[in-house]
């Protein structure tokens, strides 16, 4: 930050600091991002972690099957699927570029759903109708379940600068339904963290083309995907439990009314 945005920044500082300086308690998403929180609070004041849990519930009842006929994808196709909210802190570049070198042979890359940077996948289709890209629209809440299970690996990303300030909810969906995430992004963020953690997928550096051909290779192994899918979903049993991270959070605030510590 430099110049101007220098200014900007130790203005938004201020308000920062101004906006936190009576809380009793920060509930944050994950260590990281309370790390990055700790800067701006008052001295005594608590600030705690509790990841997202998973949304839809992991239903085995329920199969992506007709999903993936409905939206023309053969049974030995491998879907890399991004479900959700294509914002300003995401990455598509490295996703597009694979998807570019890998052609007309290579897997589906399926992107549902809206936001801000879906115009740069528009883009890059029309730009690369040869590229196995696809997108299509947000489904209906009672549809997500089946949606998200259609694909056999998951995509996340997350630009360096939002470290800290965003945690994708992808994530703790994808491996609460069985299904490995290829990441790109840095590592010191809690979606990095928890790939690394619970071996339920891949983490590619920015700008790395290469290790995202690699991971995509090894998730063409029906074996791998399985192995690593269902590290991803012991890990969402522990981690992102709906009922367990709902309770911590309660505590958490009857705690902080009462004056106690946990």
């Amino acid at each position: 930050w430099t110049g101007q945005r220098s200014g900007l920044r130790r203005l938004l500082d201020r308000l920062a600091r101004f906006q936190l300086r009576r809380a009793a308690l920060v509930v944050t998403l994950g260590t990281y991002m309370a790390d990055r929180v700790a800067r701006y609070v008052a001295r005594g004041t608590r600030v705690e972690a509790v990841p997202l849990w998973s949304d839809p519930a992991p239903d085995d009842a329920v199969t992506g099957n007709g999903w993936r006929a409905r939206r023309g994808w053969r049974e030995d196709d491998l879907v890399l699927l991004y479900s959700g909210n294509m914002g300003r802190g995401h990455r598509f570049a490295e996703f597009l570029d694979a998807a570019r070198r890998l052609g007309p042979e290579g897997p589906v890359w399926a992107f549902v759903g809206g936001g801000p940077r879906r115009v740069e996948v528009e883009r890059f289709q029309q730009e690369h109708p040869s590229a196995r890209v696809q997108l299509l629209p947000a489904v209906a809440p009672a549809d997500v379940a089946a949606s998200l299970r259609s694909g056999d690996v998951h995509l996340v990303s997350l630009a360096a600068p939002w470290q800290g300030l965003i945690v994708p909810s992808k994530l703790p969906a994808a491996f609460a339904i069985g299904r490995p995430v290829i990441f790109v992004g840095p590592t010191q963020n809690e979606i990095a963290a928890s790939i690394t953690e619970s071996g339920g997928g891949w983490v590619v550096g920015e700008g790395d083309l290469d290790g995202l051909i690699r991971a995509v290779d090894d998730a063409r192994d029906a074996v791998e995907r399985a192995r690593r899918g269902e590290a991803g979903r012991q890990y969402a049993r522990v981690h992102f439990d709906r009922t367990r991270n709902i309770g911590r959070v309660a505590d958490l605030l009857e705690q902080a009314a009462s004056g106690r510590h946990g």
